[in-house]
C-alpha cells in the first residue's frame, strides 16, 4: 500500500491540488484540465476493455431514456433490471420492459434510486416509496410514509437480511417484513440519531452498515444491537475523512471501501479501525484522481471498481492494490461513453455493466480478457497500424513482426506495439498493405507490399534496401506487388508476386531468376499470380498459386506441375489455390479460394477433401496453419475453424468466441512456440491457446420474455415463469398467441438461436436465426404445449426445453352439451338435422380458416407450409421472397396497434396486386410475409421483389387524417439443387439481413 502511484502521482495531481487550496474540492474537479485526467488514464491505464453501448431508448415505445442510472441488479431468471431518474426497465438481450409510475400496476415513482433482489422479489427504492415486485405473479405493491412504515418517501437505498427488509431513506432508517411489509422495531433502531439521511445500507454477514450524508459511517451489530459510529475527527489521524458515504462494499468482512462524494475512495479496516483515504488533494493518504466518488462495487475476480462523478470508471485489484482506469475519449468509439460514469454491476456471467449519468448502459464483455487483442491503436491501446492483419512472423526476444493494410508493427504480445513503419512516416515502407514476411539466415527482415514490391530492413541499423527500384536490372524485382516470401534454407529466398510468377533471390549474389507463368521449355511454373511458398519437410520448395501448385525440381532447376483434374476425385480440389501447409505427419495441405481444403497424402498418394458440407463455413480459406497438437487451423471469411488431422473434428470459432473477428481474408496465421494460436482477421489480431476456445459455454435455461394474446402488447406478467400451464384457457376467439423468450445472455444476443414448436400444430421444430418470438394465427380449439430452449452466440444448445401448456375453448356450437342438443333434435324434426349440417359446414369453414391469416385475409404459414411441401415433394424449383415491414414497431408505437393493423391489410393488397397467378403470397408472422415464386430465375424473382417495394414506397396511408409513410425491406432467394427449404429460408433470410444493413427499402437477392 506505500508503494507509489496506485491512481495518479503527485505530478499528475499537482494541478489539482493546486485549483483545491484556491477554490475547494468542487470547483477544483470541476475545472480540473483534461489533461490532468489524460495524464493520469495514460499513466494508470487499465488493459484494453471494448465497452458496447446500449440505450435504453431504442427499446422503449416512446423512444425515451430511463435518465441518469442509479442502480442494476440481476434477477434469479437473468434478468437484468436498470433503475433511473426516470423509470425502471427491465432487459433482456432483445427487448425491455419498461415501468413508469404513471402506468397501471408499476412503480411507485419514477425517480428510481437503489434496487435489491431475492429469490422471488424485486425491490425497487425511488423518491415516493418502495415498490416490491412479485417475480411469480409479475404484480408490484407500492408503500410509502402514509402507511406508517417509511420515515420518509425519500427512500435512497435498500437491501435485504433474511428476512427483513433494511431501506434508508432521508429522514432515517425502515426495518420491514419482506413479506407482510409491516413495519418492524429492532432495538438498535431506538439508539439511532432522529431524522438521519442515510445514502447507503449494506449488510455483510450479521452486521448492517449505513453510510450517511453528515455522520460518515455508522455500524450495527444485528446479533447484539450494539451500534458504532464513525464520523471526521481533526484530533484523531485515524478517523474517517470525510463525513459523506454514499455507497459501501466489503470483499471480507474486514476491509470496507467506500465512496463519498467529496471525500475520495475509503479503506477502512474494522480490526485495527483505521481509515485510508484515496484522494485528489494534499493531506490525503493515497493519491487518487477525484475526490468525488460516487460508487464502489466488488466483482468476482478480486476488483473493486469505483464509479465517479466526472473522473472515468476505475478499477483496485485486491491482490496487487494495483488502481487501473478507463476514462471516455470520442475518438475511440469503444471506450467508455462517459467520464461521469457512477455505478458497476458484475452479471452472472462475470461480465461488468457500466451506468453512467448520461443514461448510456455500457457492457464490458470479459471473455475477451483469456485472449488478447490487437487492433489498429489509440490512446488506450499499444495496437497496431491497423485492424486488417495480413502477415506474421517472429522476430527475436519474443517479439513478432505484424503486417496490417496500414503498415508494419514490431509487437511484444505482452505490451503492444514497439516499433511501427508506414509509408506515411518517411523513407521506409514504399507501400502500407504489408502482405509478406521473411527473415534470413543473416537477420535481415524482407517485407512483401501491395503496391511498394519487395524491401529489406536490417534491424541493426534501421536502413531499408528496395529491388524494385534496384539500380543493378539483374537484382531488381520490378513487380510491386508481393504475396509471398520464403527462404529455403539454401542461400535463396523466393517471391511470389502478382502476375508476374515466381522469382528466386540468391542472398549472397543479389542475383534474381526468374520463372515465368506457363514457360514450361523455360522452367516455368503453373499460375501467374502466386499466393503462398512453403517447404515440406525434406526441404522441398511448393508453390500455389490461383492456376494450379508447382513444386520445385532443384536438380533440374524446374516444375512439377498439379493441376485440378474435374474427372478425377483424387486431385486437387480446385486450381485457385490460397495457402499450403506441410504437416508434421507428412501431409500436405492445400487451401483454396473457392473450393475449401485438399489434403495430399504422399506416402498413399492420395487426396481427401474438406468443404462447407463436412463443416467449413465458408469454401474460401486463406490461411493454413498446424498447431502444437497436430490440429490445422484454418481462416476463412465466415470464421477460424480448427480442424483434427483426420477431419473428424470440425470446430468454428468467431467474434462470439472471444476472437477480434471473424472474417479471415488473408494468409495471416501462425503458431508461436508456446503453442499459442496467433489469428489474424480483418477486424484485428488475437492471440490465445488452443484450450480457451474450447471452453464453450452450454446455453442457460431459456426463459419466456412476454405473452401476446390476439396482438395484444406484451403481458408484463411473468406468471409463465414459474407455472407450466397458463391458469385459465383461452377464449374460442383468442386463436392468435405469439411467445417471446430470451437467453439472458448479453453477449452478441442477435447471434443468439432458438428452435421451438406448439404441439399440435408443428409437425417438426422451427429453428430461428434471427429474432426470439414465435407467432400462430388462427388456432384451432384444443390443447397445446410450447416448447423453446436456444443456443447462445458462443455456446451450444442448452439441455433442457422450457414449455407451456394452454387450451383454447371451443366456441358455444362445439361443447359436448351442444352436440348432445343436435342429437336431440335429429330425432325430433328436420330442423334439428339442417341446424346439424350447418354446424357441419362451420366446421368445414374453420378447417379453411385455420390456413388464413385472420386479420390480413392472406394464406397464413400452415397453408405456406403445404404448398413448401407439394413443391418439395414434386422436387420443384423455385424461389422466396422474404419481406419485411420497415420499423414496423414504431408504426404500433407511434399511432396504436390498430393502425398498425390498417397497415398491414393495406400491404398485403398492394403485394397480392403485384405478384403472379402461379405464385403464393402469405403471412410469415407479425410484419413478416413470404412470397412463394414458381420461378427458377432469379431475375424474375428480384423484379416481382422490387415492385412491390416501389409500389409500396410511393403509397401513403391513410389513418384517421394521418399520413403514415411506410417502405419494406426484400430478401430473395432462388432454391438449388436438393436444398431443402430451411436452408434456401435461410439464405432469404441473410438477404433481407443485408437490405436492413444497407439501409432498407432495397431488394437484395442470395
Amino acid at each position: 500500500m506505500d508503494r507509489y502511484m496506485y491512481g495518479v502521482g503527485i505530478a499528475v495531481l499537482r494541478p489539482l491540488l493546486l485549483m483545491l487550496i484556491c477554490i475547494g474540492p468542487h470547483q477544483a474537479v470541476a475545472l480540473a484540465t483534461q489533461a490532468a485526467l489524460d495524464t493520469a488514464i495514460e499513466q494508470h491505464m487499465a488493459p484494453y476493455a471494448e465497452f458496447k453501448h446500449i440505450q435504453i431508448s431504442n427499446y422503449t415505445s416512446d423512444q425515451t431514456n430511463i435518465g441518469s442510472i442509479t442502480a442494476m441488479v440481476q434477477d434469479t431468471k437473468g434478468f437484468l433490471w436498470v433503475g433511473g431518474e426516470n423509470g425502471l426497465a427491465r432487459y433482456d438481450g432483445h427487448n425491455v420492459l419498461l415501468y413508469r409510475a404513471d402506468n397501471h400496476n408499476s412503480i411507485a415513482g419514477n425517480y428510481v434510486q437503489s434496487l435489491a433482489v431475492d429469490e422471488r422479489y424485486v425491490w425497487v427504492a425511488t423518491v415516493t416509496g418502495i415498490s416490491r415486485f412479485d417475480l411469480n405473479s409479475g404484480v408490484f405493491t407500492n408503500i410509502s410514509s402514509a402507511t406508517n412504515t417509511l420515515p420518509s418517501n425519500d427512500v435512497t437505498s435498500i437491501t435485504r437480511y433474511k428476512n427483513w427488509i433494511f431501506a434508508g431513506t432521508t429522514e432515517g432508517l425502515s426495518v420491514l417484513d419482506a413479506d407482510t411489509l409491516k413495519q418492524q422495531t429492532p432495538a438498535f433502531i431506538r439508539k439511532l440519531p432522529a431524522l438521519i439521511h442515510i445514502r447507503y445500507v449494506y449488510v455483510y454477514d450479521d452486521e448492517l452498515w449505513l453510510g450517511t450524508s453528515h455522520l460518515g459511517l455508522i455500524r450495527v451489530n444485528l446479533l447484539t444491537d450494539e451500534v458504532s459510529y464513525y464520523s471526521p475527527d481533526p484530533k484523531d489521524p485515524k478517523a474517517i475523512a470525510h463525513q459523506d458515504v454514499r455507497g459501501i462494499y466489503s470483499p471480507d468482512g474486514v476491509h470496507y471501501w467506500l465512496a463519498s462524494l467529496g471525500g475520495g475512495l475509503i479503506l477502512f479496516d474494522s480490526i485495527q479501525k483505521k481509515f485510508t483515504q484515496y484522494a485528489a488533494h494534499a493531506s490525503a493518504d493515497k493519491p487518487f484522481v477525484t475526490n468525488d466518488v460516487w460508487g464502489v462495487f466488488g466483482d468476482s475476480k478480486g476488483y473493486i471498481w469505483v464509479g465517479t462523478d466526472s473522473a472515468g470508471l476505475w478499477r483496485v485489484n485486491l491482490k496487487t492494490q494495483k488502481i487501473e482506469g478507463y476514462i471516455h475519449d470520442s475518438s475511440v468509439p469503444a471506450s467508455i461513453d462517459s467520464n461521469k460514469a457512477r455505478l458497476a454491476f458484475e452479471d452472472k456471467d462475470h461480465n461488468i455493466w457500466v451506468g453512467s449519468f448520461s443514461g448510456t448502459l455500457n457492457y464490458y464483455y470479459r471473455g475477451f480478457d483469456q485472449i488478447k487483442h490487437f487492433r489498429k491503436r489509440n490512446r488506450f491501446h499499444k495496437g497496431l497500424n491497423d485492424n486488417a492483419i495480413l502477415s506474421i512472423h517472429p522476430a527475436q526476444n519474443g517479439l513478432y513482426w505484424v503486417g496490417t493494410e496500414g503498415g508494419l508493427d514490431l509487437l511484444d504480445p505482452h505490451q503492444g506495439s514497439v516499433t511501427s513503419f508506414s509509408a506515411d512516416t518517411g523513407a521506409t515502407l514504399k507501400a502500407n498493405p504489408v502482405l509478406a514476411l521473411e527473415t534470413d539466415s543473416q537477420g535481415y527482415l524482407w517485407v512483401g507490399t501491395w503496391g511498394g514490391g519487395v524491401q529489406r530492413y536490417n534491424p541493426k541499423n534501421g536502413q531499408w534496401l528496395s529491388l524494385m527500384n534496384h539500380p543493378d536490372p539483374t537484382k531488381r524485382i520490378s513487380n510491386a506487388y508481393i504475396w509471398a516470401l520464403k527462404d529455403d534454407g539454401k542461400g535463396n529466398l523466393w517471391v511470389g508476386t502478382q502476375k508476374r510468377g515466381l522469382f528466386k533471390l540468391h542472398l549472397a549474389t543479389g542475383n534474381i531468376k526468374h520463372y515465368p507463368f506457363n514457360a514450361m521449355d523455360a522452367g516455368g511454373i503453373v499460375g501467374e499470380f502466386v499466393r503462398d511458398i512453403t517447404l515440406d519437410k525434406h526441404g522441398n520448395v511448393w508453390v500455389a498459386s490461383l492456376h494450379g501448385l508447382s513444386r520445385y525440381r532443384p536438380e533440374s532447376d524446374d516444375f512439377d506441375i498439379t493441376t485440378h483434374d474435374p474427372n478425377n476425385t483424387n486431385s486437387l480440389s480446385s486450381n485457385q489455390l490460397i495457402a499450403i501447409t506441410a504437416h508434421s505427419n507428412g501431409d500436405m495441405w492445400f487451401a483454396s479460394r473457392s473450393s475449401g481444403i485438399s489434403v495430399y497424402s504422399p506416402s498413399t498418394k492420395t487426396y481427401r477433401h474438406l468443404s462447407v458440407k463436412e463443416g467449413l463455413p465458408s469454401p474460401a480459406v486463406s490461411c493454413i496453419v498446424e498447431d502444437t497438437l497436430g490440429d490445422v487451423w484454418a481462416g476463412t471469411p465466415s470464421g477460424l475453424v480448427r480442424i483434427s488431422a483426420d477431419f473428424s473434428q470440425v470446430h468454428v470459432y468467431r467474434q462470439a468466441n472471444g476472437l477480434a473477428g471473424s472474417n479471415y481474408n488473408r494468409n495471416a496465421c501462425y503458431v508461436d512456440p508456446q503453442g499459442q494460436v496467433w489469428a489474424g482477421s480483418k477486424e484485428g489480431l488475437s492471440i490465445f491457446e488452443p484450450v480457451i476456445l474450447e471452453q464453450t459455454q452450454k446455453a442457460s435455461h431459456t426463459v419466456l420474455s412476454g405473452l401476446r394474446i390476439n396482438y395484444s402488447q406484451a403481458q408484463a406478467n411473468t406468471y409463465w415463469q414459474t407455472q407450466t400451464q397458463l391458469p385459465q384457457a383461452l377464449h374460442y376467439q383468442q386463436n392468435s398467441v405469439s411467445f417471446e423468450f430470451s437467453l439472458n445472455q448479453f453477449h452478441l444476443p442477435q447471434f443468439n438461436e432458438y428452435r421451438y414448436r406448439l404441439q399440435g400444430f408443428d409437425t417438426a421444430w422451427q429453428n430461428i436465426n434471427r429474432g426470439n418470438s414465435a407467432i400462430y394465427t388462427n388456432l384451432d380449439p384444443g390443447q397445446y404445449t410450447f416448447e423453446v430452449k436456444g443456443k447462445s452466440a458462443n455456446g451450444q444448445w442448452g439441455d433442457t426445453t422450457t414449455a407451456i401448456r394452454f387450451s383454447i375453448n371451443p366456441p358455444p356450437w362445439r361443447q359436448w352439451w351442444a352436440y348432445l342438443l343436435y342429437a336431440s333434435f335429429i330425432t325430433v324434426a328436420f330442423a334439428a338435422y339442417r341446424n346439424y349440417m350447418a354446424v357441419r359446414a362451420r366446421s368445414l369453414v374453420y378447417q379453411q380458416l385455420s390456413q388464413q391469416d385472420q386479420l390480413t385475409e392472406l394464406p397464413n404459414r400452415l397453408a405456406l407450409n403445404h404448398r413448401i411441401d407439394d413443391w418439395l415433394k414434386a422436387g420443384k424449383s423455385f424461389s422466396v421472397i422474404i419481406i419485411d415491414l420497415d420499423f414496423f414497431k414504431k408504426i404500433n408505437d407511434t399511432y396504436g396497434h390498430e393502425a398498425g393493423d390498417v397497415i398491414l391489410k393495406a400491404f398485403a393488397k398492394i403485394a397480392q396486386s403485384e405478384i403472379r397467378d402461379c405464385d403464393l403470397l402469405g403471412r410469415w408472422g407479425g410484419e413478416e410475409f413470404l412470397v412463394l415464386c414458381d420461378s427458377s430465375n432469379l431475375g424474375t424473382v428480384k423484379n416481382i421483389a422490387e415492385r412491390i417495394q416501389k409500389n409500396v414506397a410511393m403509397q401513403s396511408f391513410l389513418y384517421y387524417h394521418q399520413t403514415i409513410e411506410l417502405t419494406i425491406s426484400a430478401g430473395c432467394a432462388v432454391r438449388e439443387l436438393e436444398e431443402n427449404f430451411t436452408e434456401l429460408f435461410h439464405r432469404a433470410d441473410q438477404a433481407l439481413y443485408f437490405a436492413k444493413e444497407g439501409g432498407r427499402n432495397c431488394v437484395m437477392a442470395a
